[in-house]
């Protein structure tokens, strides 16, 4: 029950060794409620700040909540100097949980300056402050006959503040509790240590900006007025202005900017595993867009993760002279696939960019998509063109076509945001998948079909105008006959009319009689102004029976001018609820309408809600040096504060409002690019009488709110703009010519700009497998910035109180010219990352263009010392007249008897004869080496070689075609092709040492087959053997689990030897961390979800294999190699986990001793299996003697640490004749372990003999 206990502890109180604990008696008391109860008896709120501003020239009102009692509640007054009220808020303050109590508050050394009672019951109630108690600042008790129920920090004032805080930039607004504004008015800001560390004083409009020092955190500001008048404002969330009980949903931090703004991109989005990642990052100090140059040799730290955010490695790199930094990465040849993230910390922030990692085939052609239009009214014809051509820029004729019709369902965010007035993401519904075609032998064709509206499901509508919008996808999928598809998909809108209205009334709210200005506006969907549209206005009356607008009390007949609206003035006659519909026929003589609402009152306060106060502008967008018009809706008059906020407080104007409406004009200036937030700040008087009613629930009801609103305006910013173009020498190439590229940069006026360039050429057909990741460069530092200010004031803390008992518990992603056939095909053809520009905004690059035919887009991006930025892209084409495209599977098996196949184009203008021939080393035909095709103008042929494969390795497939007439050039690819062997290689190992000559025989397996060959590979020592196996690991790129850890943990095991013996061998040393690295990714990229491994990727966790792979990571850690400590403890959880489950004792040690290796081992799981030891094979019994051994050294580095032994106490050294267990012969570990298991026993008997003994 409601019952306060104490409890104390006496001096006889001793520790586990005897010892005595205290010096004197110790007691505290708490108190208990019944289980079921939230609430306290008595109680100034369940849940909020124990602290409250109340106006002194007010009713002087505080709220609290008696639950249980009738009965004499008596207050008590405790005043306090500044610093000492700040001290002791520092310790004390708090927001009460529903389960904390509310006393808590230190008084002792304070003296009572006030004590009174009173008499109350059950109900919400409220406390009045004597008129004699002064201003000041206080501590109140709460308490009833010798219980103190509650306490709260009392600030008695005739003033407040308001704080907005960005970073460690403050600007206070100091005014009396009705929003005057304080001149010359002291301020202090003190820290969370109760330090004074800013005074200042306010100027003429009560504001007064500084900052929070450099190692400091800001606890409250202070004002100090006449006759000792103080008030404050914290900068805890219970402060934040317009806070709620439910801020821990929220980012509570201190606002601001980022010190940095840095913008990542790669030379393109996607790549395949086993290739290099290029990288650039621009990186400025951030002054809400206020950019410099960090100081040349700024540190920043890169690491990339992977797509389960593992570190795949981490570097560290200096930025140069104008901000940047770049690098590049290898992706293992059997990395994990999916969206990997590039970091780059800079100081202490922390940025991430996606790229995607996907085992992708780059398609040859690409499929255009395009309409007769994108918005369509129902009924209308809907005509799509479908162009399908090589990346080589000829035409795909032929092509099969398959059309799919969807329905689209808008997704939008579920957070509204008021620039997303379009969804750019939907679920695609399948509509119709029947209709077929073929491209002509332009590589075109056309569909078409009469627009109709989507399901009722899927239509998007408003309520405030009758226009319908659905949404409609195409996707067309095409295969030119290789049997690879392309597909691309095309997004159009049908509306049910071809014009839309809107209503403008400059307002919600109006008075009645007070004449006002409505604007109509048509225009067509393409939001082109209707001219001569007649439309109707009609004012109706809200009917409180019938609960519509039924009542039209006046009509007019409107019509639109040149410029699509139509003015006039209206007034409404008297106050009330009331609906302007606007409706009339488009061209079409389909029907639109639109309403909007209004409400008339006559007297300022009867408002329909005290939520009514809003900012609009005039305008979305303005130059900077134009003037802006806003117009402020409040149902209050009084002074205010406007101020223009993004990262931090540009700049504050003080207003007069005027309810209803205030305009408010204002010159927007080269600061406020790229927007500003424009917020209206002002406080508004509240009623703090409690309701008649005899509520159960309400909240403390500060005499003053502080009505803040805010509107966001876009802002040119043009002047940080670069005009960046790429000239080629020529248009269109040729594989292996020599390319001129000229990069021109220039500002908004045409003046050259002296700037860093990068210069990425990729093939265009990646671009087709995913869009840009990195996003326009302009837009990364001059695009839209967020509101990041935090308000915070006096009125804000919010405190629930509930009365009446009402119960509750507790808290809680020929051929070709004599240089040989095209090989060469790479997704990136050239990078240059850092080019810089001539006085003249000039730089040029000259390159070898590679062996692709295919379309090269050119990206260059652009900064300046100043950050201006920009960016350009062009395409060049790589093409020739006639051209092979051979089909090759991605490996084969020897032995395996398959059909290779190539397509041949003849892009000349005369009809070809051409001999087409295969050949291969490791490819037997058993078909016509050269095979002739005859080839039109225009026309794509294909031929056919039936091949085996005679034996396993790399082999290089050349396919050539040689047109019979003289005069044309021919083509030839050359492709390499993996043999994979039809066997299982058998490895043997011999090690010793000899002079002169020596002789060995070598028996072969009975079993080996006739292909087999015999490698003999000679080491002067054993470690040049092992690493030997790093070629073995990288020759196998799609080996499972098993043999990835089997060969990449000798390679860590040499790299580590090769230090500890003091081998040097540079070639070695330079190709180890890759290899290593390598075989790390693979490893992370087969870890399960669940944080074992299987054998392979999708398959069941394996216990051993995952014992396997920690111990294998465990020990390339500790040679030194970076690995991902959370794969290792994810692994290690595993096995944890589901040590009960393994049914193999072997399996269980050994993972026992993994996790050991690991740093997680487990004493007593070791020790039960200690009592099994006969049932161990010798080399579990191993892995067992080696877990105790690890974890005994683990034991006594806890035991040091805690103090149980003296910090040099080292364990008893084993004697020098008997060997490490690592060195011991096979032969000598049998012996060694059965004489362990005979200790075992014989010390196990002995046991039971002592106690039978003793038990005697």
């Amino acid at each position: 029950g409601d019952t306060e206990y104490t409890v104390t502890i006496g001096t006889e109180a001793i520790n586990a060794l005897g010892e005595t604990v205290l010096a004197e008696p110790y007691s505290w008391k708490f108190r208990t409620y019944y289980y079921y109860s939230y609430y306290s008896p008595l109680s100034f709120g369940e849940y909020g700040a124990n602290a409250q501003v109340v106006d002194a020239n007010g009713r002087r009102a505080i709220q609290f909540a008696n639950n249980d009692l009738s009965a004499t509640v008596s207050f008590k007054l405790y005043e306090m100097e500044l610093g000492e009220f700040v001290k002791r808020y520092a310790e004390d303050f708090k927001v009460k949980s529903y389960s904390s109590t509310g006393a808590g508050i230190n008084t002792e050394g304070l003296e009572s300056i006030k004590t009174w009672s009173i008499y109350v019951e059950t109900s919400l109630q409220e406390l009045i402050l004597p008129e004699d108690v002064p201003t000041g600042l206080y501590i109140l008790d709460m308490s009833s006959g010798d219980i103190l129920y509650d306490q709260l920090f009392v600030i008695l004032s005739r003033s407040t503040l308001m704080v907005k805080r960005s970073g460690d930039e403050l600007l206070v607004w100091a005014t009396d509790i009705n929003g005057g504004s304080l001149a010359e008015y002291e301020v202090r800001i003190y820290s969370e240590r109760g330090e004074k560390i800013r005074e200042g004083y306010t100027d003429e409009n009560g504001l007064y900006r500084t900052t929070v020092p450099e190692g400091y955190e800001a606890l409250l500001a202070a004002g100090r007025g006449e006759e000792g008048d103080v008030t404050i404002a914290g900068f805890e969330w219970a402060w934040a202005s317009d806070n709620n009980p439910y801020w821990w949903w929220s980012d509570s931090d201190a606002g601001g900017n980022h010190a940095y703004t840095t913008y990542i991109y790669t030379d393109r989005p996607i790549y395949k595993p086993g290739q290099t990642v290029y990288f650039k990052t621009i990186l400025r100090e951030d002054e809400d867009v206020r950019y410099s140059v960090p100081p040349e040799g700024t540190p920043v730290t890169v690491t990339i993760h992977d797509a389960r955010d593992n570190v795949v490695q981490s570097f560290g790199l200096a930025t140069n002279d104008m901000g940047t930094v770049n690098g590049e990465f290898n992706l293992a040849g059997g990395a994990m696939l999916g969206n990997y993230e590039i970091e780059v910390v800079a100081g202490e922030e922390t940025q991430r960019e996606t790229i995607k990692v996907q085992d992708y085939r780059k398609p040859d052609f690409e499929v255009k998509l395009s309409s007769n239009g994108d918005r369509f009214v129902v009924g209308d014809e809907v005509v799509l063109d479908i162009d399908v051509s090589y990346f080589f820029g000829e035409p795909v004729p032929g092509a099969s076509l398959d059309v799919k019709l969807y329905q689209l369902q808008p997704v939008y965010s579920w957070w509204w945001d008021e620039q997303q007035d379009q969804a750019t993401e939907y679920y695609w519904i399948l509509y119709n998948d029947s209709d077929r075609g073929k491209t002509d032998a332009l590589g075109h064709d056309s569909y078409g079909m009469i627009a109709t509206q989507v399901d009722d499901w899927y239509v998007r509508e408003s309520w405030t105008d009758s226009l319908k919008e659905g949404t409609w996808g195409i996707e067309i999928t095409a295969d030119d006959g290789s049997h690879q598809t392309v597909s691309s998909a095309l997004v159009f809108k049908v509306y049910s009319a071809s014009e839309k209205i809107s209503l403008d009334t400059g307002g919600y709210y109006k008075r009645p009689g007070e004449s006002f200005t409505i604007e109509a506006t048509v225009s067509t969907l393409d939001e082109a102004p209707v001219s001569g549209r007649q439309l109707q206005l009609e004012l109706r009356e809200w009917d409180r029976e019938t609960w519509d607008y039924s009542t039209i009390l006046a009509s007019s007949t409107l019509q639109t001018g040149d410029d699509g609206i139509a003015r006039v003035p209206f007034t409404i006659p008297k106050a009330g609820y009331y609906q302007l519909r606007l409706s009339g026929k488009d061209g079409r003589g389909y029907g639109i309408d639109y309403n909007r609402w209004i409400y008339a009152f006559d007297d300022p306060g009867n408002w329909v809600s005290r939520d009514a106060f809003s900012i609009s502008a005039e305008r979305d967008q303005y130059r900077p040096y134009e003037t802006a018009r806003f117009l402020i809706e409040s149902t209050f008059s009084g002074p205010a504060l406007l101020t223009f906020e993004r990262g931090r407080v540009n700049r504050a104007k003080p207003v007069h409002l005027t309810a209803p409406l205030t305009l408010v004009e204002v010159d927007i200036i080269p600061e406020d690019a790229p927007n500003i937030y424009v917020t209206v700040n002002a406080w508004q008087a509240q009623d703090t009488r409690l309701p008649d009613e005899d509520y159960y629930w309400g909240s403390n009801m500060p005499d003053s709110d502080l009505r803040t609103t805010s509107v966001e305006v876009q802002v040119e910013n043009t002047e940080k703009a670069l005009a960046v173009t790429i000239t080629p020498d020529q248009e269109s190439y040729a594989p292996r010519q020599e390319a001129t590229f000229t990069i021109q940069v220039a500002d908004e006026s045409g003046q050259p700009v002296e700037a860093e360039v990068s210069l990425a050429m990729v093939d265009e057909a990646i671009f087709s497998l995913s869009d840009e990741l990195a996003g326009p460069i302009f837009q990364a530092f001059y695009g839209r910035r967020p509101a990041t200010v935090i308000t915070y004031d006096s009125m804000s803390p919010y405190r629930e109180i509930y009365a009446g008992g009402r119960g509750g518990g507790g808290g809680g992603d020929g051929a070709l010219s004599s240089s040989g056939p095209r090989s060469d095909f790479p997704d990136t053809a050239a990078w240059f990352p850092s080019l810089k520009t001539d006085a003249s905004g000039k730089v040029s690059v000259t390159l070898v263009l590679p062996d692709s035919l295919t379309s090269w887009r050119l990206t260059a991006k652009a900064v300046s010392s100043r950050t201006q930025v920009g960016e350009a892209v062009t395409n060049i084409t790589t093409h020739q007249e006639i051209l092979v495209r051979p089909a090759l599977p991605r490996n084969l098996t020897a032995g395996d008897l398959v059909d290779l196949s190539a397509r041949i184009h003849n892009y000349t203008q005369e009809f070809q004869e051409i001999d087409v021939s295969l050949q291969s080393e490791l490819l037997a035909l058993q078909s016509e080496a050269v095979q002739t095709i005859q080839l039109d103008p225009g026309d794509v042929g294909e031929v056919y070689w039936t091949v085996i494969a005679l034996a396993a390795g790399e082999a290089d497939v050349t396919v050539s075609a040689a047109p019979r007439r003289d005069g044309v050039s021919g083509d030839a690819v050359q492709l390499p092709l993996s043999v994979a062997p039809l066997a299982v290689p058998d490895l043997y190992h011999l090690a010793g040492d000899f002079e002169g000559s020596f002789e060995t025989t070598l028996t072969l397996p009975p079993n080996a087959l006739p292909s087999s060959v015999v490698e003999i590979e000679l080491s002067r020592s054993i470690a040049g053997s092992i690493f030997n196996g790093l070629d073995y690991l990288t020759g196998y790129p799609y080996g499972c689990v098993e043999q990835t850890m089997s060969r990449a943990l000798p390679n860590a095991v040499v790299g580590r030897a090769l230090t500890q013996i003091g081998v040097v061998d540079p070639g070695l040393k330079a190709q180890l961390p890759d290899m290593i690295n390598s075989g790390l990714q693979r490893l992370y990229g087969m870890q399960h979800d669940d944080g074992g491994w299987g054998w392979w990727f999708d398959d069941n966790t394996d216990a051993y294999q995952t014992a396997w792979v920690v111990f294998g990571l465990s020990v390339t850690a500790e040679a030194g190699y970076p690995v991902d400590s959370g794969v290792i403890e994810a692994g290690v959880t595993w096995l944890k986990d589901n040590l009960e489950s393994m049914e193999d004792i072997r399996t269980r040690t050994y993972a026992l001793y993994s996790m050991a290796y690991a740093g997680y081992g487990d004493v007593e799981e070791a020790r039960l299996l200690a009592d099994q030891v006969y049932e161990l094979d010798t080399f579990s019994q191993a892995a067992l003697a080696l877990t105790l051994q690890r974890l005994g050294e683990e034991t006594l580095a806890r035991q040091k640490a805690l103090g149980v032994v003296p910090a040099d106490t080292k364990l008893a050294a084993k004697p020098e004749a008997i060997k490490d267990w690592n060195k011991l012969s096979a032969d000598e570990k049998k012996l060694f372990a059965r004489q362990m298991e005979v200790f075992a026993g014989f010390g196990e008997y002995t046991d039971t003999e002592i106690g039978r003994l003793v038990k005697a």
